[in-house]
């Protein structure tokens, strides 16, 4: 592995910690350099409108995709985190000078329908979700079809979420946010309002994409849920302060990198899934599970934790910890990974 060289193409609301962890991979021996593709096609959201333009041979983001094409041809992988902008049709037309590994990050049904195109143009697909439904491999309903080799590659954690706070620092912080949820409402909206209207102003929601006014209606005048948005500086800074979170995933999972966030900064998490947490974690040891969108089942979860003791929160919280910082730091995982494949 050695004498191969590895590009990493991403796009990340941590950009800065996803170079940190790539320079660690270099100290492992791994030859890799990230390339930020919000550098190049930014201001482009729209994945259709962004094929169209190709096709269309738009001057602007030709002039981009040469870019990245001729960066992409002085490597011999290519990983592409995520991203669904390196089309499929640029992959095969732009990029065939290198293996391509294409790294699914989202949930089983956006990964089906939106991200089923670039694996039959990729020689090895990563996902970081584990099931397909609550007890489905997704891994094995990809593989059902194509013959391209597929794993399951968690996210592991940043160590920059760590906010450059010793062990002790985090495990010790002041807990003064009993339960958390940061990620937008969407599909979880009414499991988060029935959490609400049981736990008041203990349960802090932070999302940018809860209006209060766009939501009055049902909020308050339907539920009963007078809804606040917190302000917070980072998301670390969240749950560093808190006590316990709430993790939820859509249809199958756990996929989201919060599940390894949560801990690494000492919150207790309480994620759906428990299959899927099973491949990472040992439940009530490392993470608390509950049946995905079932309110009542989660509640019961949330108060069971806020009726232990502190000391035995505080064990739980230490346990989690150390058990993700000491197995589960993306570096080394990405490493790992591209060591048995190559």
């Amino acid at each position: 592995m050695s004498d191969l060289s590895f590009l990493f193409i991403f796009e990340n609301k941590h950009p800065a910690f996803l170079e940190d962890e790539l320079r660690e991979c270099r100290t492992k021996g791994l030859n890799i350099t990230g390339l930020n593709l919000s550098d190049h096609l930014n201001g482009i959201d729209l994945v259709r409108h962004l094929e169209f333009l190709y096709c269309a041979k738009n001057e602007q983001v030709m002039r981009s995709y040469d870019y990245i094409k001729e960066v992409c041809g002085r490597y011999d992988v290519v990983i592409i985190y995520g991203t669904l902008k390196l089309t499929p049709r640029f992959i095969k037309e732009g990029l065939f000078t290198s293996q391509i590994i294409y790294w699914a990050t989202d949930d089983p049904v956006s990964t089906s329908f939106a991200t089923l195109p670039f694996i039959h143009v990729s020689d090895y697909v990563f996902t970081q979700t584990p099931l397909m439904a609550e007890d489905a491999s997704l891994v094995t309903y990809l593989q059902s079809l194509t013959s391209v080799p597929i794993f399951y590659q968690p996210f592991g954690y940043l160590n920059g979420w760590k906010n450059n706070k010793l062990d002790r620092e985090i495990l010790d912080h002041k807990r003064d946010i009993p339960i958390s949820f940061v990620g937008s409402p969407s599909w979880r909206k009414d499991l988060l309002l029935d959490c609400k209207k049981k736990f008041g102003k203990r349960l802090h929601i932070y999302s940018r994409d809860w209006n209060f006014l766009r939501h009055l209606y049902y909020d308050f005048i339907k539920n009963g849920v007078f809804h606040y948005v917190p302000s917070a500086k980072n998301e670390s800074e969240i749950y560093m302060r808190s006590d316990i979170s709430i993790n939820s995933n859509a249809y199958g999972g756990p996929s989201t990198s919060r599940t390894f966030h949560l801990p690494v900064c000492g919150a207790l998490q309480v994620c759906d899934f428990e299959d899927g947490l099973k491949e990472c974690f040992e439940i009530n040891k490392h993470v608390f599970s509950y049946k995905n969108l079932d309110s009542a089942d989660l509640i019961s979860k949330l108060d069971d934790l806020l009726s232990s003791s502190i000391k035995e929160r505080m064990e739980l919280r230490r346990e989690s910890y150390l058990h993700v910082t000491q197995n589960f730091r993306f570096s080394s995982l990405l490493s790992e990974r591209l060591g048995k494949i190559f």
